[in-house]
Formats: structure tokens, C-alpha cells, sequence
């Protein structure tokens, strides 16, 4: 997560720009991969994706690229079928888009 909130050039004190918005967003998949592994319990998950929903809310509820991230968090908290393919699909997208991946 420090690649995204450092970054190239002070990407902390850019709080919406795309690193730290990526930033926020890599704690929802850290908090899934975590439970793919066995290190979360359900309880655990639905507890640290609640965290990351309302926080995202909170701080980026007026930004536009994060409305389907905002969408989606509430649903995977409530361990809906099919949200945890959606969000990887929109966070890798989101990645991509921001040239964090090849």
C-alpha cells in the first residue's frame, strides 16, 4: 500500500488523486485476499470491508470514478453473490486505467 500512497511525487497530500484513492481501495482487497487465504474469518471480513465502505463514502462520495467502488463495498460486506467478482473487476479496471498494472 505505500507504493500507492507515496508513489512518484508526494501522492499523500493529493488525497484525491489516484494513488490514494487506490490506497483505500488496496485495504478492501487486502481484507478479501486475506479471507481467500484463511486469515479472516466472515466476521472479520464483513467487519473490515464495513470499515473501508463507510470510509469511502465518507471521503469520496463526490468523486465520480469512485462511485462503483462506493456501489459495490456495502455488497460485499453483506457477502452478496457476485460482488466479490465485481469489485475485483472494477478495481483491476481502475488499476489499468491508472497504468498501476501492465
Amino acid at each position: 500500500l505505500g507504493y500507492f500512497r507515496t508513489g512518484g511525487g508526494g501522492n499523500s497530500a493529493q488525497a484525491f488523486g489516484p494513488y490514494m484513492k487506490a490506497a483505500h481501495l488496496g485495504y478492501a482487497a487486502l481484507i478479501l485476499g486475506g479471507r481467500r487465504i484463511g486469515r479472516y474469518s466472515e466476521s472479520q471480513t464483513r467487519q473490515g470491508l464495513n470499515i473501508i465502505a463507510t470510509a469511502m463514502a465518507q471521503r469520496y462520495g463526490g468523486q465520480v470514478d469512485m462511485h462503483p467502488f462506493i456501489a459495490i463495498l456495502p455488497r460485499l460486506t453483506l457477502c452478496e453473490a457476485g460482488a466479490e467478482n465485481q469489485f475485483v473487476e472494477i478495481w483491476h479496471n481502475y488499476l489499468r486505467q491508472h497504468d498501476f498494472l501492465s
